[in-house]
């Protein structure tokens, strides 16, 4: 993964978390690793991946919601970068 994509995923994951929890700690790190997985799965188009690494990190512990939050930030990410 190129730097400058690490580098987003940390601010999305960032931005996600103080929305939803409040803060980051450790759940950052483990939705810092959703954010990877998932972003994977987005680049190949794979929903069922997804959806299999969303009820994962849920079972983990990890909010739904900030798990749909992250999800539709790469989403927004991909969309805009397949317009330019």
């Amino acid at each position: 993964m190129a730097v400058a994509d690490r580098m987003l995923l940390q601010r999305i994951v960032k931005d996600a978390c103080m929305k939803h929890i409040g803060y980051t700690g450790s759940t950052y790190y483990l939705a810092l690793e959703f954010a990877e997985y998932a972003s994977e799965a987005l680049k190949k188009g794979d929903t069922g991946w997804l959806d299999d690494i969303i009820n994962t990190y849920v079972s983990m512990g990890l909010p739904l919601d900030l798990l749909q939050s992250i999800v539709n930030r790469l989403k927004k990410k991909y969309t805009s970068e397949g317009e330019e």
